[in-house]
């Protein structure tokens, strides 16, 4: 087969439909340097590029492969071929899927919450940690005694803590709870005198005199 008027051919063809080199590539799915070489007589399409070829120019393989007698027929007229505008073409009859996005709104949302629930979860990660090291570190045991509480000019066994922080009853129940509940169960306390007093001191010089605490709490045996 004559490459030269087979390049003309297609030439002729692709000028007929109107479009350009590149509109002719991307409809096949081949390089613009492809149809460039083709209608330059420099290279020749595969089967089944040529089956392309003949779909998207309205002719058959065998005016495809005998390329001057179709020039001589659409020279003349007696060939009618692909009209310049047509109304579908190759990529607009299976056009390939397009990828799929994320909405605009999707990706405006998602990243700064994503960074809001990261920076929430640190947060209360440290408040947790916070708290369990403040329990350890803040509050000692001091000393233990049996005295007679003035106020109540009773007998108590009294457990002082040195407290380094800002005492406050409701965050610190359990903890005091904890330590009513190891004075019920301690063998080694008095187990004739029915009342605790835990007292808190921030001072430790105040402490090791028994000096009046900052706080107290009672707590009684039950009959």
């Amino acid at each position: 087969m004559d490459n030269a008027n087979f390049g003309k051919l297609i030439s002729i063809l692709r000028n007929r439909k109107g479009i350009t080199q590149r509109k002719l590539a991307d409809e096949l799915g081949v390089t613009t340097s492809a149809v460039s070489k083709w209608e330059n007589g420099k290279n020749m399409p595969d089967a089944a590029m040529s089956t392309k070829l003949c779909t998207c120019f309205n002719i058959t393989l065998d005016e495809l492969f005998n390329p001057a007698e179709t020039i001589e027929r659409l020279q003349n007229g007696t060939l009618e071929a692909t009209p310049k505008t047509p109304e579908t073409t190759i990529s607009e009859a299976d056009p390939e899927p397009e990828p799929i996005q994320k909405k605009w709104y999707q990706k405006k949302i998602l990243i700064p919450l994503l960074g809001i629930l990261i920076i929430l979860g640190v947060v209360i990660a440290l408040i947790i940690i916070n708290k369990d090291s403040d329990e350890v570190q803040n509050c000692s045991l001091y000393s233990v005694r049996t005295c007679i509480d003035k106020d109540r000019n009773a007998p108590v066994y009294e457990m002082a803590y040195l407290y380094s922080g800002a005492f406050d009853y409701y965050s610190e129940t359990p903890f005091v709870q904890t330590i009513c509940k190891c004075w019920l169960s301690d063998p080694n306390a008095p187990q004739d005198i029915d009342t605790l007093k835990i007292s808190f001191y921030n001072d430790e010089a105040a402490v090791a005199e028994w000096q009046e605490p900052f706080s107290s709490i009672y707590f009684y045996r039950e009959d």
